[in-house]
């Protein structure tokens, strides 16, 4: 392989690989929502039901669960392949919603307001229109 080509390749992937870094970062300083935790655990919170009502009555634990909300997005980013969670952070920066496929069907998660607008804020930072 030609010594350019090789050189370009090991820039792209040293990028990358900062890139994904610098994104993880950026979503662990997410703050997050305060919610009524039960325990010491991620998954298990109180939320009141004005708050609920306050949120146009979605009953999703994950809409409340910003934790599992960096999380999530945080796994896309381990996941995906070259730029692929550009897409996905731009969805949800655009929709609130991410569409997850599993073993032949789908469902959507709704991200809180907050980690929304952080996508947003990621998206403008980053200076990238994704198609």
């Amino acid at each position: 392989m030609d010594n350019a080509l090789s050189k370009a390749v090991s820039n792209y992937t040293n990028s990358l690989l900062f890139l994904k870094e610098q994104t993880i970062d950026f979503i662990n300083n997410i703050e997050e929502v305060p919610v009524k935790r039960i325990g010491n655990t991620n998954n298990c919170f109180v939320v009141s039901s004005s708050t609920i009502f306050n949120n146009g009555g979605i009953l999703s634990p994950f809409y409340y669960n910003v934790r599992e909300q960096k999380q999530q997005l945080i796994d896309i980013v381990n996941r995906s392949q070259g730029l692929g969670f550009l897409q996905t952070f731009a969805e949800i920066a655009e929709t609130g919603k991410r569409t997850v496929r599993s073993k032949g069907s789908s469902y959507q998660q709704i991200f809180s307001p907050h980690v929304k607008e952080a996508m947003k804020n990621y998206i403008e930072e980053v200076n990238i229109y994704v198609d």
